[in-house]
C-alpha cells in the first residue's frame, strides 16, 4: 500500500505501518481476538482488546480513508470488497466496470465537505467499532434454539414477542434472517402492518444452516463496515450540497496537505477557479457561474432567512429557511435547532423532510445511491 495520505502528527495512528503490498494479518489471530474482545466484561482489558482489533484492521480503513481522499481507485487494493462497496452507489442499469466505479469513486468526497483525511479516518473508525461491538460470536447458537421454539410452537403465526419470552436475549435479528432465507415469511394486517411470521414450505432450516459454526470475525466486519459506509455516505449525499450528483461536473476537491504525493491532484480535473490546461497544452474552463449565484449554500445568512428574491426559496416560510440555515450554515444538532424553532426534535425532522421532498421535486433530482 502507498501511503498518499497523512494522518496529523498528534493522531493515535499517525505513527502506525501500514501493511505491504500481499501481507496480511493471521486471519485465525484476529478472529479470535474478536471473540475474545466480545466474552470479555467491561473494563481495561476489554479496552485494550479493542485497540489491538483497530491495529488489525488500520490498513483496511486507511484503504476506504484514501479512496475517498484522493477520489481515483486503491492502486494494489481494488479488489472484491472495495468492488462490492462501490457497487452500493451504481445508478441502476450502469455496467460494473473500472470506468463506472472510478465515476463513483470521484464522487465520494461530496459526504465529508471541509473535512481533513484524519476527520474521515476517525469517521471511518468510528464506523469500524459499531462493526465491533454488534459481532456476537454466539449468534449461531440463538439461531438453532429459536428454530427449536419455533417447531414446538407451530402456531399459525407467531410475533416477535412470543419468542422473546421464551429466550434470554434479542431475538430480533435472528427471526429477520430466518425471513430472509425463506424459511419464514411476514404476516400483514390492515394498512400492510407486520402482525407476525409464519412458517414457509422451506421450513425446517436445513442441517447445513444450523450445523455452521460462529460467523468469522473479519467476514463479519467487513461486510457490515461496508454497509455502515455506505448508510453514512448515502445520509450525507442526501442534502441540498450534494444534489444529483452523478451529473454534476466534480471541481478538484483535494489539497496538497492531504497528500504525500502532488501529481494526484493534477488528473485532468478543472480546479477550483474553473481552469484546466490538458497535457496537449489546449485551456478548458469550467463554467463558474452557477457557484457565484446566490443559490449557493455559503450565501445563506440572517438576511436570507427573513427575505430572499431566490425562486427556489422565496415561497418557504422564514421558519423554514431559517431551518436551512441553522442545519446547513450553523451545523448546530437538532436539538439546538428545536429549541429555536419551539419545536420538539422529530417535528424539526419532519419538517427537514418536507423541505427536502420540495426541492427535490424542484431539482428533478432521482435518488440514485442505491
Amino acid at each position: 500500500m502507498i501511503n498518499v495520505i497523512r494522518l496529523d502528527r498528534s493522531h493515535y495512528a499517525a505513527h502506525w505501518t501500514l501493511p505491504k503490498l500481499g501481507v496480511f494479518n493471521n486471519l485465525a489471530i484476529v478472529n479470535q481476538a474478536g471473540i475474545d474482545y466480545a466474552n470479555l466484561p467491561d473494563g481495561p482489558a476489554k479496552e485494550e482488546k479493542l485497540l489491538d482489533i483497530v491495529r488489525y484492521f488500520h490498513g483496511y480503513v486507511f484503504k476506504y480513508c484514501d479512496l475517498i481522499v484522493r477520489g481515483h481507485l486503491p492502486i494494489h487494493n481494488f479488489n472484491g470488497d472495495t468492488k462490492r462497496f462501490l457497487s452500493f452507489f451504481l445508478p441502476a442499469g450502469s455496467n460494473d466496470n473500472k470506468a463506472t466505479f472510478s465515476k463513483v469513486a470521484h464522487t465520494l468526497h461530496l459526504a465529508f465537505p471541509q473535512q481533513t483525511s484524519t476527520d474521515i479516518y476517525d469517521i471511518l473508525n468510528t464506523l469500524l467499532l459499531r462493526c465491533v461491538k454488534k459481532y456476537d460470536p454466539y449468534y449461531v447458537d440463538k439461531v438453532r434454539e429459536i428454530v427449536k421454539i419455533i417447531q414446538r410452537v407451530r402456531k399459525k403465526h407467531f410475533t416477535i414477542a412470543d419468542i422473546d419470552k421464551k429466550v434470554k436475549f434479542d431475538p430480533t435479528g435472528a427471526i429477520r434472517l430466518l425471513a430472509r432465507k425463506g424459511y419464514i415469511k411476514a404476516v400483514r394486517g390492515v394498512g400492510k402492518k407486520l402482525i407476525g411470521y409464519k412458517i414457509t414450505k422451506e421450513w425446517p432450516p436445513n442441517k447445513a444452516f444450523l450445523s455452521s459454526g460462529p460467523v468469522g470475525f473479519v467476514y463479519y466486519i467487513q461486510m457490515w463496515f461496508r454497509y455502515y459506509l455506505q448508510e453514512y455516505i448515502d445520509s450525507q449525499m442526501d442534502t441540498l450540497e450534494a444534489r444529483a450528483w452523478d451529473k454534476m461536473l466534480q471541481l478538484e476537491h483535494r489539497k496538497n496537505e492531504d497528500t504525500d504525493d502532488a501529481s494526484v491532484i493534477s488528473q485532468g480535473t478543472p480546479q477550483l477557479d474553473g481552469s484546466l490546461v490538458d497535457t496537449s497544452g489546449q485551456t478548458w474552463a469550467a463554467d463558474m457561474s452557477m457557484v457565484r449565484k446566490s443559490l449557493d449554500l455559503s450565501q445563506m445568512n440572517p438576511t436570507w432567512v427573513r427575505e430572499t428574491d431566490d425562486k427556489l426559496f422565496a415561497k418557504m416560510t422564514i421558519r423554514e429557511r431559517n431551518l436551512l440555515y441553522l442545519y446547513y450554515v450553523q451545523e448546530q444538532s437538532w436539538k439546538q435547532i428545536a429549541e429555536t424553532l419551539d419545536l420538539s426534535i422529530n417535528q424539526t425532522q419532519r419538517l427537514h423532510e418536507d423541505i427536502m421532498r420540495f426541492l427535490k421535486g424542484k431539482f428533478g433530482a432521482r435518488h440514485q445511491l442505491y
